[in-house]
C-alpha cells in the first residue's frame, strides 16, 4: 500500500524547496515558459516577502480573483504557506470591493484584474519584489483548520460558501493517490479556472507527489493538448464531448480510417492491433493515459468511446458541502453509466424520495457561512448527514448511480413522480442528438424539447427515435411529443449552468411557447 503521509498542506513549502526533476509550464503571450519547483519555491518566497510588509498572519483573511496564470499559482501557494485563508472569486462575475470585504470578511483582494480600491494588490506588483525571506517558518495547519473557501451555487446563483479543513484535502487526496499510478515522468495539464478549489489542489498534490505541470487558460488548450505530451488530465463532460467531435470530423475525411473506426467500436478489432488507437493517440499528443470527468452528467456513449479507444476516462461525483468526491471509477474499479464505488471514510444512505445523503469521518461542515438558517437547514441535517440534492442507487457491487435531481422530479396531472434524468439519458446517447430536456409537472404526459447536432435533421428521425425509446419504457415514462429548438443550450444564453448542467428553471421560461404547443397535439 502506499504510504500517503506526504499529502499534507504542511509539506507544501518543505517539498517545494528539495525538489531536483519536477516542474511547471505555462504560456504567457503565446511563449510557453517553464520553472522547476525549486525555481517556484524562490518565487513564492518573493511574494512572502510582500505579504510580510502588508502585515499579514496566519488566520487573516484575502480574497483573489484572477485569470490563469503563473502569478496566480505563486500568490496562491504564499497564502498557503503563511496561513493566510483565502476566498477564491469567479473571475467572470462583477464584484465591488466593498461588498467582498463585507461578506467575506477580508482585508485585502489580490487579482489580476482592474480595480480602483487601496485595498486592492494586484498579482504583478505581488510577485515583483526582489528580496526573499531569510529563514522563513510557514504556517503549521492543525487537522480541523480551515485554508480556503470552496462555493457551490444553483440555479438561482446564491453563492453558498463553505470553508475547507486541512483534513479534508489529506481526506480527499491520500485516497486518490492510491487509486492512480501517477509518477514523475507524468504530466497533468490544469486549465480550469484557479478559482475552483480542485484546480488548486493539483497544483499542491503535483508538488507533494511529484509530477509535472502545465498551466493552461483554455485559449491554448488544443495546442497544449497536441504539443506538451500531457499524460493525464481533469475536465468537464463539455471538453470531452468537444474532443470526441473534433476527431470524429477529422476521421470523416479519411474513409479508411472510418471503416476502421466503425470495425474497432463494433468490437471486430482487438484494441492493440487497431491502427485507429494510435491515431487517436496521436490527436491527443501521443502520451495521454487517461482522463477524469466530474461537476456534471457525462454521456455513457462518449465514455464507452474514450474507454475503447485506450484512453479512459473515468466519471466522478462529488459536491463541494464535504470539499471533495464522493465516488469515482479508476483503474481495476469501473462500471460503465457509474459515478464508480463511495471513497473510504465516507458512508451514504438514500432518504424516503431516494436523495442521496453523505457523511464522513473527516466531513466537518455543518452550514454555509454566508446564508440564512432555512437554507443551511435543507443541505446540513442531523446526525451529520448533508443532503447531496441527487437521486441514485448503489448496485449489487456498491457501484454508485446518479438518476436525477431531486429538485427536477415532475410530477404529471395524474399525480406521477418521474425522474426526467434516465430518459434525457436515453435520448442523448443517441449521436445526432446534442442535448434535451424532459418537461411535463403538471401535464398528461412528458415531452421534450431538443437540439439537434445538424438543424437539417429529419423530424421523422427523431419520431423513430422516441417510438423506439418509448417501447421500453412504463407508460408514464413515454415521451408524448417534442419540439425542435433552433437555439442551442449555452453558458452565454444562460440555459447551461458555468458547470455545464442544465438550468432548467429558465428553460421552462425562455421555451414556454414551445413547451405550451406540444401539448397541442400528441402524435404517440
Amino acid at each position: 500500500m502506499l504510504d500517503t503521509s506526504f499529502v499534507d498542506l504542511n509539506n507544501i513549502f518543505e517539498y517545494l524547496k528539495k525538489s531536483n526533476d519536477n516542474y511547471i509550464e505555462f504560456y504567457e503571450k503565446g511563449e510557453k515558459l517553464k520553472k522547476e519547483f525549486k525555481n517556484v519555491y524562490h518565487d513564492v518566497l518573493r511574494v512572502l516577502s510582500h505579504l510580510k510588509t502588508l502585515h499579514l498572519m496566519k488566520g487573516d483573511r484575502v480574497a483573489i480573483i484572477g485569470t490563469t496564470c503563473y502569478e496566480y499559482v505563486i500568490v496562491d501557494l504564499a497564502c498557503v504557506v503563511m496561513g493566510v485563508f483565502t476566498v477564491p472569486l469567479d473571475e467572470n462575475k462583477k464584484y465591488e470591493i466593498e461588498d467582498i470585504v463585507e461578506e467575506f470578511k477580508v482585508s485585502t483582494v489580490f487579482t489580476n484584474l482592474e480595480f480602483l480600491d487601496d485595498r486592492v494588490v494586484t498579482f504583478s506588483v505581488l510577485c515583483s519584489n526582489n528580496e526573499t525571506l531569510a529563514n522563513f517558518i510557514p504556517a503549521r495547519y492543525e487537522a480541523e483548520e480551515s485554508f480556503t473557501t470552496i462555493f457551490s451555487s444553483g440555479t438561482q446563483g446564491i453563492n453558498k460558501a463553505v470553508e475547507v479543513r486541512a483534513i479534508s484535502f489529506f481526506d480527499q487526496f491520500a485516497s486518490a493517490s492510491e487509486m492512480f499510478d501517477i509518477g514523475p515522468k507524468d504530466k497533468m495539464l490544469v486549465f480550469l479556472p484557479l478559482n475552483i478549489y480542485l484546480e488548486r489542489c493539483y497544483i499542491y498534490l503535483a508538488i507533494l507527489h511529484g509530477f509535472n505541470l502545465v498551466i493552461a487558460s483554455p485559449n491554448y488548450l488544443f495546442k497544449v493538448l497536441k504539443n506538451d505530451k500531457i499524460t493525464f488530465t481533469v475536465g468537464i463532460p463539455y471538453f470531452f464531448e468537444s474532443l470526441y467531435n473534433l476527431f470524429m470530423l477529422n476521421v470523416q475525411s479519411d474513409v479508411t480510417l472510418q471503416n476502421k473506426l466503425a470495425d474497432h467500436l463494433s468490437g471486430l478489432k482487438k484494441i492493440h492491433d487497431n491502427d485507429i488507437v494510435r491515431v487517436f493517440k496521436e490527436f491527443l499528443g501521443g502520451e495521454m493515459r487517461f482522463f477524469l470527468t466530474g461537476s456534471a452528467p457525462c454521456k455513457v456513449f462518449i465514455i464507452d468511446f474514450y474507454h475503447k479507444m485506450g484512453v479512459p476516462l473515468y466519471e466522478g461525483y462529488g459536491m463541494s458541502e464535504i470539499s471533495g468526491m464522493l465516488a469515482l471509477n479508476y483503474p481495476g474499479s469501473y462500471r460503465l453509466g457509474s459515478v464508480g464505488k463511495v471513497f473510504p471514510n465516507k458512508e451514504i444512505m438514500f432518504d424516503e424520495n431516494e436523495q442521496i445523503l453523505v457523511r464522513g469521518k473527516y466531513i466537518k461542515n455543518i452550514r454555509y457561512f454566508n446564508t440564512t438558517k432555512s437554507i443551511n437547514d435543507q443541505t446540513f441535517l442531523a446526525e451529520g448527514w448533508i443532503a447531496t440534492g441527487d437521486i441514485g442507487y448503489l448496485d449489487q457491487d456498491g457501484y454508485l448511480f446518479i438518476t436525477g435531481r431531486i429538485k427536477d422530479l415532475l410530477i404529471l396531472s395524474n399525480g406521477k413522480k418521474i425522474h426526467p434524468g434516465p430518459v434525457e439519458l436515453r435520448i442523448n446517447t443517441h449521436d445526432f442528438i446534442d442535448n434535451c430536456v424532459v418537461v411535463g409537472n403538471d401535464r398528461p404526459y412528458l415531452t421534450v424539447l431538443i437540439v439537434a447536432k445538424n438543424k437539417e435533421i429529419d423530424k421523422d428521425a427523431i419520431h423513430h427515435l422516441l417510438r423506439e425509446i418509448n417501447d421500453h419504457l412504463p407508460k408514464d415514462e413515454r415521451v408524448g411529443n417534442f419540439n425542435l429548438l433552433a437555439e442551442p443550450f449555452s453558458t452565454e444564453n444562460g440555459t447551461l449552468l458555468p458547470s455545464f448542467k442544465l438550468n432548467r428553471t429558465l428553460i421552462h421560461q425562455k421555451f414556454t411557447e414551445e413547451i405550451d404547443s406540444m401539448y397541442l397535439t400528441n402524435p404517440y
